[in-house]
Formats: C-alpha cells, structure tokens, sequence
C-alpha cells in the first residue's frame, strides 16, 4: 500500500483486498478535526507502531445529528473530502465510512460495535476513541463497552481525554459557537490552523466588478458556520493549491441589495488577480476581521470603504 495515498472503503474486512493484514481504528464522527481528534489520531498512531498495525480510522456519513434531529443538526465544519485529507494528514493510511442511517442508529452497543469493528480475515490490533463518545441507541454505549469488547476480543483499548482550550473543551460545538459569536482567534486555537470556509463560485449580481471596482467570486457555500456579518481578511486557496490573499463580505450588503430579508451572500475579492473561479471550489481562510457590515447612503460611500477595507486587509495580511 502506498502511504501517500489514502484508501477509503466502507468496512475493515474490505481492507484485505488491498494487502492489509492488520489494523488499529480511531472512531469518530471527526468533524472538524481539531485538536481533541488531533490528540486521538496521535494516540492511532501510537498503537499502530507498538502494533505493528496500519493505522485506520472509522467514521460515518452523514453526520449521525443528520439522521436523528435533522431539523436541529449543525452545519459541517468540513465538506467530506477536506475531512479525509485531513484525517490522511495526521496519519491515518485508511478511512472506513460507515454509511449512517436510521436503522443502523438503532443499533445496540454491542451490534454497533459488531458492525464497525467487523474485520473479516483482517486482525484488528487495537482501538481508541474519546474518552466521552457516545454510540448505539439512544446513545447508550461508552467506553465502558469497549472496553469489555476490547478484553473479550483480544486487542488493545485507549480512551483519551479531553482537551481543552482555556475553560472549554474543544469540540466541534464549541468552535461553531465561537465562530457565530465573531470570536475567530478561539476557533482557530481550537483547530490548530485558520477557520475555514468552504464552497463553489457561481454567478453573482456583478455588481462589485461593474460599480465598486473590486470584482467578486460569489461562493456557495458547502462547509462551514457564518461569522457575524462583515468584512474579514483570508487567504482564498483554488483546487490547483495556490494560495491568495484577499478579502471577504459576509452578509446581506444592505446598500446594493433591496429584496426583503435576503440570504446572506458570501462574496470574495482577490488582491490583484483576474480570475476565472466559476464553478470552482475554494477554501476562504478567515484571518481577520476588518469590520462590522453596515448600510452606507451611497455607492460612493461604499466604494470609498471597499477600497480602505482592501488597503486595510492588505496590512492584516502582511507576513502571515
């Protein structure tokens, strides 16, 4: 198996017909992957090594929340494919995406773990998971049950701990709520990289080009929490990697647009670029924030700001 690849099936046993004999998992839903699935994933790699075992992760598609109170789940900090490079970047060689449904939800602890640490010929060596992870009906399995399992079945169990960033422990939850609560510098810690947004480019109004001077990609978005509406410095990353720094509107850009309660627009300027980003799909790295949205009383006036925003951007980004 080549390690810069990453292999992805929907079960363990489906692991032998690639070469692999023998594996340790991480479980997890792994939204986000920050620094409390960073802390598992190290703790993977560990007992892959002692093992001598290929490192795997087991996760599920869609988010269990989804499928169980979809009218409350939370939106994806990640589209699925920046989740498994992310996964494949802190270690993990292969990733097993149990598909999730409602009957599978309804699974009791031991029949969940009977149907994800199903490994056929292929050895399972050893697991870890959250120390607080939940699983099977009603949520009722622990680490507790793994831990029986592991003893019955004959491999290695590690629980791991919490992590936390100052008073709250990291998670996915609490890197939505600092993001929606404007408080970007606490999700990024919680991440250990930039918060990002992320999206395809469609077709706006034109109205930035054609009566502003400062030309936008209008990005529908994929992945990721809203911010408070405003103006934010980010590095705009294109599928062929390259790296721009620019600047974002995040809002309903009340001085343009006249419609009753309209959507909010994600709009990104490149810093001396004409691209062609139609259709394509960028990662937005929210660096800073510049300021609030506000109505201006004439385009003049918004023009006028635009340009100070750009300046302003352009000195956040100096050096990052």
């Amino acid at each position: 198996m080549n390690r810069n690849q990453i292999l992805c099936t929907e079960s363990l046993r489906e692991l032998e017909r690639h070469g692999i004999r023998q594996t340790a998992a991480a479980i997890g839903v792994f939204d986000g992957v920050h620094r409390g699935h960073q802390k598992v994933l190290e703790t993977l790699l560990g007992i892959a090594e002692t093992t001598h075992s290929v490192p795997v992760v087991i996760t599920f598609r869609p988010h269990p929340r989804s499928v169980l109170t979809p009218e409350s789940a939370p939106p994806m900090l990640l589209p699925p494919e920046e989740k498994l490079r992310l996964l494949h970047a802190y270690g993990a060689q292969a990733i097993v995406t149990i598909p999730f449904t409602k009957e599978f939800a309804a699974l009791s602890p031991d029949e969940f773990l009977d149907q994800c640490l199903h490994s056929g010929t292929v050895r399972l060596t050893g697991v870890c998971v959250g120390s607080a992870w939940k699983f099977g009906a009603k949520a009722a399995g622990s680490s507790a049950d793994l831990k029986r399992r592991a003893k019955q079945d004959g491999f290695l169990f590690r629980p791991v701990d919490e992590v936390r960033y100052g008073d709250r422990i990291v998670s996915s939850t609490e890197i939505r709520k600092a993001v929606a609560e404007g408080d970007l510098q606490t999700a990024s810690a919680m991440l250990k990289r930039n918060y990002r947004l992320f999206g395809t480019v469609e077709h706006g109004l034109g109205l930035a080009g054609r009566m502003l001077g400062a030309p936008t990609a209008n990005l529908h978005l994929e992945a990721g929490v809203l911010p408070p509406f405003g103006v934010y410095a980010v590095y705009a990353e294109t599928p062929e990697g390259e790296r721009l720094p620019g600047i974002v509107n995040i809002g309903i850009a009340p001085t343009v647009r006249k419609e009753e309660n309209p959507a909010p627009k994600v709009e990104v300027h490149i810093f001396g670029r004409s691209l062609d980003l139609y259709g394509k799909r960028l990662a937005v790295e929210l660096v800073s924030n510049v300021r609030r949205e506000k109505r201006f009383q004439s385009l003049e006036e918004l023009r006028t700001q635009i340009h100070a925003d750009i300046a302003a951007a352009a000195e956040l980004l100096k050096g990052i």
